[in-house]
Parts: C-alpha cells; structure tokens; sequence
C-alpha cells in the first residue's frame, strides 16, 4: 500500500486531503473504479483508514496517440484517518512526507 500511494498518491493541503488519482481510458474506466474501491476496502479491512468513494470528474485529457482519458480519484479526508495513514503506510518519499506531517499539523 505504502508503494502504491509513494508512486500514485499525493497531499492536496488546498483540499486538506491524501488522495491518489489515475488517469484511465475510457474504455478501461470501469476496471479502473474497482481497482480503487479494492484499495478503498482495503484501506478499512487492514488498517481501519476510511476513505470517500472514488469519483471522476468532468476533465477529459486527450493523450498524444488520441485516446481520451479521465482521472480517477480517491481522498483520505478526516484528521483521524490521516493520522492513522500517517502511522500505518506513511510515505517512503521524503517531500510527500514532509507535506503529510505539514497536512497532520493544521
């Protein structure tokens, strides 16, 4: 888990959150919703971390070979659950570590 938000995740200290997006194709959006919703359920069975449903917005990237994109997304919100990120899976990434203690301390 601590891999896969070190590579994909990221604080967003505007939305005062951690959330990991993925930008997926069209055609792959629905497997990439459940990808998410395993790491949703995941995050809750192995470390009791709630997170929000992952969503899509409205942005459409269109890649240089053409295909469209959409962006998947999925935050950790609350103090408790990004104490608890903080303390079971964390970050190996020092500035991502840096910014989560920064998000910790508001």
């Amino acid at each position: 888990m601590q891999r896969l938000f070190d590579c994909e995740g990221s604080i967003d200290l505007s939305g005062k959150a951690i959330k990991i997006e993925m930008w997926k194709s069209e055609e792959l959006i629905d497997e990439g919703f459940k990808f998410f919703r395993t790491i949703k359920r995941k995050l809750k069975y192995y470390f009791n971390i709630n997170s929000n449903e992952p969503f899509s917005g409205s942005r459409i990237n269109l890649r240089k070979d053409g295909v469209k994109t959409k962006p998947i997304v999925l935050k950790i919100k609350q103090k408790k659950n990004i104490a608890k990120f903080f303390k079971e899976i964390a970050f190996e990434n020092a500035e991502k570590q840096r910014k989560l203690l920064l998000l910790m301390g508001d």
